[in-house]
């Protein structure tokens, strides 16, 4: 081969050369590219935070304020005073045609003393004069008038207690016979204890004098 064959093969052989370089370079840069060009986007994530857990609550003591226990002393009970009756006077006139009135307040006994005290139907002393103490007692009713062998003209009669010392020709013999006599009376509270003096109905004004009674519950 003569040297210019020989020239151009060797100019040949590098231009082959330079082209298999160029080809090697440009596989390796499109590789590359193409490797980034494929290369999966990559996002980056948010971040959120989901709270899947169960609410957490922060509890604090309440102070509530618990009843008082009640204590077991016991309170001393205020005894219940009975009603009590206070003994009283009452005086019962002889000229009180209708009488006097006594209301008990509790139920009882009572007892009725005559104290002192005497009347008499005459307005004034003389022959024939007397004194006298008797009363009579009507429980929850009115006076009973009426007549018999001994009184013609109406007086009480039927009552229900009498007391008392009948006629004496002085009024001192009245008065130490009938002081201290007494009697007891099963009453009520509100009942009405009628009180009269003896005497004919219709001659009551003109009589002078009173009999005392004490009146008392028997304890």
């Amino acid at each position: 081969m003569s040297s210019e064959g020989k020239a151009k093969l060797r100019k040949n052989l590098f231009y082959l050369i330079l082209i298999l370089i160029l080809l090697m370079f440009g596989s390796v840069l499109c590789g590359g590219a193409l490797s980034f060009i494929n290369q999966p986007k990559i996002s980056t994530p948010i971040s959120q935070t989901t709270n899947t857990s169960a609410p957490t609550f922060t509890t604090q003591p309440i102070d509530i304020p618990l009843p008082t226990k009640p204590t077991n002393k016991s309170v001393p009970e205020t005894p219940e005073t009975p009603e009590t009756f206070k003994p009283v006077e009452m005086v019962v006139p002889g000229n009180a045609g209708r009488g006097v009135k006594f209301k008990p307040t509790v139920d009882g006994t009572y007892i009725f003393t005559i104290k002192d005290g005497a009347y008499s139907p005459f307005n004034q002393d003389g022959q024939g004069t007397f004194w006298r103490s008797i009363l009579k007692f009507y429980v929850n009713k009115e006076i009973q008038w009426g007549t018999n062998e001994t009184f013609k003209q109406p007086n009480p009669l039927n009552e229900d207690i009498i007391l008392g010392c009948w006629d004496k020709a002085t009024k001192n013999e009245v008065v130490n016979c009938s002081r201290n006599l007494s009697t007891t009376i099963n009453l009520k509270a509100n009942d009405e204890l009628t009180i009269i003096a003896m005497e004919d109905k219709n001659s009551f004004d003109d009589d002078r004098g009173e009999v005392i009674l004490r009146i008392e519950l028997r304890q």
